[in-house]
């Protein structure tokens, strides 16, 4: 449980990037900080204690998914399996996304002008 509580802390690389959309005129820095609190701890916290609870009532203590499949009616294992397969399409596109802001920053572009002494281009 305490890994899955720590995945606000895992998004905080992604929400400067993220709160450049946000108009500054429109919002202060502290409305933003809080939004960026309450969705990270809800949209997260809800999801984790769901897992718990399906968790403890599939009496899954090391294993989550067998138990949980073998507890499971058989009607349910279409919207299971839908949801397996899909839920993390949305986290890897924004670990994706991640990467290459992350690549951005590592890799410089060849193109690009000189932003320190070292890497300045000699001319002519």
């Amino acid at each position: 449980m305490a890994a899955g509580l720590s995945g606000p802390i895992a998004f905080i690389t992604l929400l400067g990037d993220y709160t450049r959309y946000v108009s500054p005129r429109r919002h202060s820095s502290r409305t933003v900080l809080r939004a960026t609190c309450v969705g990270l701890t809800a949209g997260l916290l809800v999801p984790q204690l769901f897992g718990t609870f399906t968790a403890y009532a599939a009496g899954a203590a090391l294993d989550y998914a067998e138990p949980l499949v073998s507890a499971a009616p058989g009607w349910y294992l279409v919207p299971l399996l839908l949801a397996a397969s899909a839920g993390s399409v949305g986290n890897a596109g924004l670990m994706l996304y991640s990467m290459g802001l992350d690549l951005d920053a590592i890799v410089p572009d060849p193109g690009a002008p000189p932003q320190t002494p070292l890497l300045k281009r000699r001319r002519g």
